[in-house]
């Protein structure tokens, strides 16, 4: 309940659309975590200038206004474009609400609120219940000291019918999987030996970037054919990761009938990291 005047008066000043819910029976009842709020102490925080600019927005006959109507494609962009500064200015205007209520509250919300070690090399970004369960795994990786490997492939490659379970068989050799979404926030931008103008390029791009700075994390990159979007990128992700000092591994998923050669190749990479930390002791 305490983040829901968060998602309301962030919509109102951000004038963007929020969704606010409850992830499950076990948040939202059986721990019993809903407490209501005085209506007071949410008038205190609401910026009635937004409001007042919120009502005048609206479609009226008195005023009349035109939303929407046919446009090509690049006008359509244009448009999409320039709504982006609304969007870059959300987190600050979360923030500060998150603020307010901690002001309220005594309670501690960020917009990320970080449980771990300090020098960490993996990282989960999650949200709702399974926040309990990330900050066993964190202790758990904390004690055994795994490696990591991030995971990276075009957005469906998150399914299962299509990833044949490779996640499942890094895991089987004793290492700590994510995804190059969860870390690609953490280098700044650098530049890159062909022209991209796409957001998955640039995940996986920082994230090959972001293994280069990490003792523990290697890189295996899941492509289909190697052509197509696949041919520019696994000739830039190679490059940064072995201007790093890292090994590259390709996994072409398309072609595979069974786990038997991808599982070989996961057990060379393997033992060519740890002749390699050998080599560096």
């Amino acid at each position: 309940m305490d983040l829901a005047p968060v998602a309301h008066l962030s919509a109102i000043k951000g004038r963007v659309p929020f969704i606010n819910f409850f992830d499950g029976f076990r948040t939202s009842h059986e721990i019993q975590k809903v407490a209501i709020w005085d209506y007071k102490d949410l008038a205190e925080m609401v910026d009635m200038d937004a409001v007042e600019a919120f009502r005048k927005r609206a479609l009226n006959p008195e005023h009349p206004t035109m939303r929407g109507s046919h446009e090509n494609g690049d006008i359509f962009f244009q448009h999409r474009e320039a709504s982006n500064k609304y969007y870059d200015a959300l987190p600050e205007i979360v923030e500060e609400y998150m603020g307010k209520v901690n002001a309220k509250l005594g309670t501690d919300y960020q917009l990320f609120n970080y449980y771990g070690a300090a020098d960490a090399d993996r990282v989960i970004i999650a949200m709702g219940s399974i926040c309990d369960v990330a900050e066993e795994v964190i202790d758990y990786l904390n004690r055994t000291g795994k490696r990591g490997i991030v995971l990276a492939g075009r957005p469906y490659h998150v399914d299962p019918e299509i990833n044949h379970g490779i996640d499942h068989l890094i895991t089987r050799h004793g290492a700590a999987v994510v995804t190059e979404d969860s870390i690609s926030n953490r280098v700044e931008k650098f530049p890159t030996s062909v022209l991209n103008q796409w957001t998955y390029h640039s995940r996986l791009y920082a994230a090959a970037k972001y293994c280069t700075t990490q003792k523990d994390m290697d890189l295996v990159q899941l492509v289909s054919f190697g052509c197509g979007v696949d041919a520019i990128t696994t000739d830039e992700t190679r490059e940064i990761l072995q201007e790093g000092g890292k090994l590259y591994t390709q996994l072409k998923i398309d072609e595979i009938t069974n786990l038997g050669a991808v599982n070989i190749r996961l057990r060379s990479l393997f033992a060519a990291l740890d002749e390699r930390d050998e080599d560096k002791k």
